[in-house]
């Protein structure tokens, strides 16, 4: 784990401890405003909105840079040929000039979001299982592995290109690029570059910033993401690789960490409701107690706390069982790799699919509290209805 991110640590998905605290702080002024103000639709609407800013693929990538190469062009050209019309004009210049400054400026301001979201349609549109895919993978890195020492990037970047182009494409490193361009510029290319250095400071390290807090806000609902979102790194070629870096990553660690509480507290919860009368009513008697009691719910147990109880002990029967494999293949053992793989691929499908059972409950239970919505209670049901 390290202290905070880099472009390679966070490319590489490992966990930032300042990505972490920013979530837990996110978190909590998400909790604080749920109590102050007795409304979990924050929640609610932020939880179901998160997975549509993680569909990032590199088809989408694709699809966003065109479009904003498209733009810029655009841009450019009607910059030069504003240029031209401003020195021919009998217009005062710093009349025409502040003019199409504010076009430029206008136009820059959503030329980006509009390719941003021309690549995430086309890259649901035309890869939708991928799309899906790699919500978890977004999820983590924009959870665990991001913090405010990673400046947001301009246009999406493909995976393979990440580490080549983030620099070129970041809004943190690209100020002084920006400032550089200002001072060289002369006449209506100099009001472009600062139209066009507002916009990125305007458009993506303010807004983007806080909607980057925003997704790490939803952690309350999408924490079960954590069981899927440490799986084998399939870049790497030989199983036993792929078997060690699951082992030994820092999510998996997290995951664990995780699994262990989560354990912890059903049978706790179980102890106290076998052996103290008065326990639901005890936990009700403060604010964030109340707060808690929807996630918690200490008058039962419901089936999703179940299966996160099953989850987390499917977790650490996995990890023990890539320990185990490890062993013999670093010790010479005889051992069926084709039997590992069905192992490990059903293994990760019921984790998944309990994990997106525990996800939906939760969403669900977040939305039965919030008096807006009038839903029936989840109870010791599998569904409400």
């Amino acid at each position: 784990m390290k202290y905070h991110a880099t472009r390679e640590s966070t490319k590489n998905g490992q966990v930032s401890l300042l990505a972490v605290l920013e979530t837990i702080i996110a978190v909590a002024v998400s909790i604080t405003f749920a109590i102050k103000y007795q409304t979990t639709v924050h929640i609610v609407v932020g939880a179901a909105l998160a997975p549509l800013l993680l569909l990032k693929t590199d088809y989408s990538a694709h699809a966003a840079k065109a479009a904003c190469d498209w733009q810029f062009d655009l841009i450019k050209q009607f910059s030069k040929k504003s240029d031209r019309f401003v020195k021919s004009s009998s217009i005062p210049e710093y009349i025409s000039g502040t003019f199409l400054t504010i076009i430029l400026f206008c136009w820059t301001l959503i030329a980006i979001p509009l390719s941003w979201f021309n690549g995430f349609v086309v890259g649901v549109a035309t890869h939708p299982i991928v799309s899906a895919q790699a919500i978890a993978r977004n999820w983590q890195r924009s959870i665990l592995c991001t913090d405010l020492t990673i400046g947001p990037e301009m246009i999406p970047i493909p995976e393979r290109d990440w580490m080549r182009d983030y620099g070129k494409n970041n809004v943190f490193d690209m100020m002084p690029f920006l400032l550089q361009q200002i001072r060289q510029a002369r006449g209506i290319e100099r009001l472009t570059a600062i139209a066009a250095s507002i916009s990125c400071l305007l458009v993506f390290a303010g807004p983007t910033l806080v909607l980057r807090l925003s997704v790490k806000s939803t952690a309350i609902v999408w924490f079960p993401l954590l069981w899927v979102v440490a799986p084998m790194n399939t870049a790497l070629g030989d199983l036993r690789s792929r078997l060690r870096f699951f082992r030994q990553s820092d999510l998996t660690r997290l995951a664990m960490v995780f699994a262990g509480l989560s354990i912890i507290c059903f049978v706790l919860k179980f102890f106290f409701l076998l052996t103290w009368t008065n326990f639901a009513e005890w936990w009700n008697t403060t604010d964030l107690l109340r707060f808690l009691a929807i996630a918690v719910q200490p008058k039962e147990i419901p089936i999703w706390q179940c299966a996160m109880l099953i989850n987390s002990a499917l977790m650490f029967f996995f990890w023990l069982y890539c320990g185990e494999t490890v062993k013999k293949i670093d010790c010479g053992v005889e051992w069926s790799e084709p039997r590992t793989i069905v192992v490990v691929r059903y293994t990760l499908a019921i984790r998944r699919l309990l994990t997106c059972y525990s996800i939906a409950c939760n969403l669900y239970l977040y939305a039965q509290a919030s008096p807006a919505w009038n839903l029936p209670p989840l109870g010791t049901k599998f569904v409400p209805w």
